[in-house]
């Protein structure tokens, strides 16, 4: 294979084996391989940024799990993250069946694990959103989750009045 094809089609993997092998002071490497590894070193550093969890906002902490949210509020007074999952859990429980571990599934049914993410507002109300952990959902074909549009449910209704 072609150096320029590579090149043009995996430059950073290219640039990695160049480095790994030592090659990056040849002629015919040198003058893109350092381009090619401070793009790479960008775009890392642009995606760490992107998910690093903040600790604060507005100066308010937020908890990264409910054994935190459970300290949080025991050291204030009023129970804003608690108040925050309790309003969650209320809105999407009806969407789940909570199963004990050593119970047998019926067919068709999986585990899925699930955790809390939480934030806060701009008028400074705390924020408890419920969520499933998408690399581990069971439908191998489907990779994005199935979301419902307002109109899809409104010719829903109008189906169903007819």
């Amino acid at each position: 294979m072609k150096l320029k094809d590579l090149k043009a089609d995996n430059p950073i993997e290219l640039t990695e084996y160049c480095e790994m092998k030592g090659l990056l002071d040849e002629p015919a490497i040198s003058w893109w391989a350092s381009h090619t590894i401070k793009k790479r070193k960008q775009i890392i550093s642009k995606v760490k940024s992107r998910t690093k969890k903040k600790a604060q906002k507005y100066e308010i902490r937020i908890p990264k799990n409910v054994v935190e949210v459970l300290e949080i509020d025991r050291m204030t007074v009023p129970t804003f993250w608690k108040d925050a999952i309790n309003k969650e859990m209320k809105n999407v429980r009806v969407a789940f069946d909570v199963l004990d571990k050593d119970k047998n599934l019926e067919l068709g049914r999986t585990y899925l694990e699930c955790y809390i993410i939480f934030d806060v507002k701009m008028d400074f109300t705390r924020k408890a959103r419920f969520v499933a952990n998408g690399s581990k959902t069971p439908d191998l074909e489907s990779t994005y989750p199935g979301v419902v549009s307002r109109e899809t449910v409104q010719i829903e209704f109008l189906c169903c009045t007819e």
